[in-house]
Order: C-alpha cells, then structure tokens, then sequence
C-alpha cells in the first residue's frame, strides 16, 4: 500500500486546495488520479481534511511543520511524480501486457504501474472489479484503439506525463477515440446515428453498448414567425447555432431564424403558449422544442473543456447540435463531450458538480452540463448564485419543487437549493437587501418571489372549511397537493383555496374578499375540507 509515496506524521502548510470530509485513502487516490501538479499531501486524522501541494518538504522546508494527528505524504522520485492516471470506467485493453497481478484495490494498480521497473515501461492499465487483477500495459487506448473494449467489470487508466497547463492533444476525453466500430462493429463499419443494423447484438450487450436512432429536440415550421416574445436576439448565419442557443437557454421553448436579416430570436414563449403571437413571414424558420427535449431542460456549456472519464455511452455525432440533443432527451445523462474534431460524443451519468476534479482544458473538446428546473410563475430563478446568511430554516432530503412550495407557506421571500446534497434554506431577505452577499455559487439555484405573487405574505393552511362564498372556478383535482399546486402555479397569488377531499374538487378565488370571521361565521368541524388563506402581516 502506498508505494508511490512517504509518510511522515506531520504537514505541509502551503496547500493550495483543501478537500473535506475525504478519507485518507481518497486523498492519495486524487492526488494520483487528478492532480497533476500535486508533489505531496498533508492528511489531517481530527478533522479528514486533505490538502495538496505542488511542493515537499525538500523544495519548501520552511512550510513542513510538525501536526498533532497530521499526516504527510510525498511522492517517491522512482514512481513519475509528474505524472497522474485519467480514469476511465468500464473498459479494458485486451492487448500488450506486461504483468498481472492480485491487488486488494485500486490505489494499489495504480501504484503497481508507477513503480514498474524500468521507469516509464508502464503505459496504462486496468483492474477487474470482480477477480481483483490489476493488469499492466505498455501501450495506451490511444495507440491500440482497436482493442480498447468496453466491459461493465472493469476500470482502465492512462498515464499521463504532460505538462501542468492541462492541454492535452488529440483526443484525450478518458474514453477512447474514434467510432464505436473498433467496439462493438464490423471494422468496415461506421457508427452513425440510424446505421444500428451492423451492429453485432450479441457482443454489444455482452459489452452494454446501445445505438441510437435519430432524434431531434425541435418541430420546424417553414414561414412562421412568434412576435413579440423574444428574450434574446444575436447576429448569426448558423442555423445550427440558434437551436443550440435555445437549448443553452433556461426555459426556452422556440427559436427562429431571420433568413434575411441573419438574425436568431430565442423565446421562452411558443404556439402553444401564445397562440394569437404566432403569424404567417415569408422569411423566417421557427422552431418549437418538442416532447423529446423537454423545455424545463436545458445545458451549460463549458468551451474547451471536458470530463475526464466516467463516459457512459459514445456516439459517432452529425455535429455539436445532435450530441446536445442525445443528453437532453435521455434522463440518465448527467453531462456531455463532444470532440469538435472526431465529430464524437461522449455521454456520462457524472458531471462537474458531481466529480468536481476531473473537468479538464482541452481545445478540441465543448463539455456541456445538464440542468433541469421545474416552472415557477411566483419566482425568478438564478443558476449558480446563492444569497449568504439570510436563512432562519433549512430542510434536508427535499426536491426542488418542494423547495419552493415550502417558501409559500412560510414567511419566506426567497430561497437557496443545494442540488447534490438536495437542502432547502429558507431566507427572510432577497438580494436587493444585501446584493454583497450575493454570490456565484457552483450546484446552487436561488429563486426569489415576484412582486405580483406578495413576497411578504404566506398561505396559511387550515384543517376545517369555511362557509365563504367563493367568487372563483371550481374545477376537479387528484389531490390536496396538486390543488395548492394549482394556485402557485399561476402568476399571480391567489387568495384562498379549498379542497374537498371526498370529491376531489378544487376551488381557487383570486379577488381580496372581506372574510367572515369565526363568530360570525363558524369554521365547520368536517375533515372532508382544506382551506389555504394567504396571510399578508401588516396589511
């Protein structure tokens, strides 16, 4: 165990990045595996604190200081301490072995290839999860693509000696090059969207491997024209550029094409949405995102980068467009590559925010991560930025909708959702009180309530009905919940709702009206009711 490294009980003080909550057999894993630029490693036991550094106790002795529970560690010069190991799960390299050997778990393969003898004889290699045999090559999926195969028992790694800027030639994405064919194909095959014919079925489930047909997130309408709705307008003569401009956009649900004027207008408003909006133009092209890529789905995109390994599925692509649209119409895909180059693309079920280490530069590659929100008309949703110190509650293990659902039934004017560990902060304040402490914050939506939904007040719930007069429609509903869910839906706050649970009806008033009050108008004791008030303070 820990070949590639010394250990001393004491630490290093000049890390440039901490990880927390990590083991110490995690902490030399990412340092092997993701850190190029990383030398040695302080390991504080009190607090599971691990913190890298592109120096040692050698280069920089006045930083090695000694810590009660602290352990440090550095690489051995014999083991290619410039060099990491990009993962790639669910492949092996059935060519050009050097060695095989029994190992108790991955950090000791990996090890096993930085130590072998002569220095630099060992290219790559790949363990079997479910025998334990670390396999050593000395050559790489680069040089012997044809026999770089897909296996679900597998994980393989490249080593990897370049310089510490990150740029990587070629096409480095952790998951081979090329067409599927050298996989799961006849050699004179291609792998193409709709040529799934030639696959040989047997060898591709053995080996998990899918084809796809083709798909599109997009209706065309030849001569039509949405007025009025736009959100976005840009100059462009790509018609490929303005579809995948609508999916980079949250909530877009049409795009169109000037012919003429060059132009791209993007709108979170469609035919459906505004059907007297949708006219007749002699130059344009409309667009209409359909059922396959739904519009509460959307990507961020990332130029020049990608996910080093965990690729799930790879695809011979058209263009950038037709790898956007693979993602966003498969919900198990977290993320996306595309080799602007190979014309490849590369799905995971991983992304940044999930494996945060391994998005790397690479000029050849665009990574794109997926996001998904549901329709709030009461809020406005910000990606990626948080309001600090604002929270009076936070609710662990809830969704998103949830999320929100709960800031309407509590004194609440807007909130914080932490996507991954899935917490709900509610805040008292908005960012137009404290705009300093507004911030960019990786994995975290805030939404905050519109003005027109009364973002002082609350809708208070009540297990009694009332006998007031209702003003407002009555319509049939599953349950209690898809009920209030109604009333948040709309764009402006409602003032009181009711269900009846024995008939599954709704009714939903929208005017202010003077309530009667209890003594002059008694609360029923039946449960067949629920009634939600909306509670203003103050007013």
């Amino acid at each position: 165990m820990l070949q590639a490294f010394r250990r001393i009980c004491d630490c290093l003080r000049d890390s440039e990045e901490l990880v927390y909550d990590t083991s110490e057999g995690d902490c030399v894993r990412i340092c092997l595996e993701e850190k190029r630029n990383c030398r040695s490693i302080s390991y504080d036991t009190k607090t599971s604190t691990c913190m890298f550094s592109k120096y040692t106790r050698k280069t920089n002795p006045s930083s090695f200081i000694t810590l009660s529970g602290g352990r440090y560690f550095e690489k051995k010069p014999d083991c290619r301490p410039e060099c990491i190991l990009g993962p790639s799960p669910g492949f092996r390299l059935k060519s050009d072995i050097l060695k095989t050997l029994n190992t108790k778990n991955d950090l000791e393969c990996i090890e096993a290839c930085l130590a072998m003898k002569p220095s630099g004889i060992c290219l790559s290699a790949d363990r079997n999860k479910l025998n334990k045999i670390c396999t050593l090559h000395s050559k790489t999926r680069r040089s012997q693509a044809a026999v770089f195969a897909p296996s679900i028992r597998y994980i393989y790694w490249d080593v990897d000696c370049q310089e510490d800027d990150f740029e990587i030639s070629g096409d480095d994405s952790g998951s081979g090059s090329g067409c599927e064919s050298s996989l799961c194909l006849n050699d004179d095959d291609i792998c193409e969207p709709g040529n799934c014919n030639k696959v040989q079925a047997v060898d591709c489930r053995e080996e998990n491997i899918e084809c796809e047909g083709e798909i599109t997130c997009f209706k065309e309408f030849e001569k039509k024209h949405l007025i009025f709705n736009d959100i976005k307008i840009f100059p462009t003569t790509s018609r490929e550029l303005c579809q995948s401009s609508c999916l980079l956009t949250p909530g877009c649900k049409s795009s169109e094409y000037d012919k003429v004027k060059a132009k791209c207008y993007i709108s979170r408003e469609s035919s459906k949405t505004k059907p007297f909006s949708f006219r007749d133009h002699g130059n344009v092209i409309y667009w209409e995102r359909n059922n396959v890529c739904s519009s509460a789905c959307f990507l961020r995109q990332f130029e020049n980068h990608f996910l080093g390994g965990y690729n799930w599925k790879k695809l011979k692509v058209k263009n950038s467009l037709q790898c956007m649209t693979f993602c966003l119409s498969n919900n198990q895909c977290s993320s996306a590559d595309f080799n602007k180059k190979t014309n490849t693309c590369f799905l995971s079920k991983e992304s940044q925010l999930t494996q945060r280490f391994r998005l790397r530069r690479n000029n050849d590659y665009i990574f794109w991560a997926r996001g998904c929100r549901a329709e709030y008309p009461c809020f406005v949703a910000l990606y990626n930025r948080r309001l600090l110190k604002s929270d009076f509650d936070s609710v662990d293990g809830i969704s998103e909708k949830e999320c929100a659902k709960l800031c309407m039934e509590r004194q609440c004017r807007s909130i914080n959702y932490e996507f991954i560990s899935k917490t709900c902060y509610l805040n008292r304040f908005t960012r137009l009180y404290f705009p300093f402490q507004y911030v960019k914050a990786e994995g975290i939506i805030y939404m905050e309530k519109k003005g027109v939904c009364k973002p002082d007040c609350y809708y208070k719930k009540i297990e009694r009905s009332t006998k007031i007069e209702f003003e407002g429609e009555t319509f049939n509903s599953k349950s209690e919940d898809t009920c209030f869910e109604e009333c948040l839906n709309r764009s402006e706050a409602c003032t009181t709702v009711e269900f009846n649970r024995e008939e599954n009806r709704c009714r939903i008033e929208n005017k202010v009206q003077k309530r009667l009050t209890i003594e002059s108008q008694p609360f029923s004791d039946s449960t067949k009711y629920i009634y939600w008030t909306l509670e203003c303070p103050g007013e």
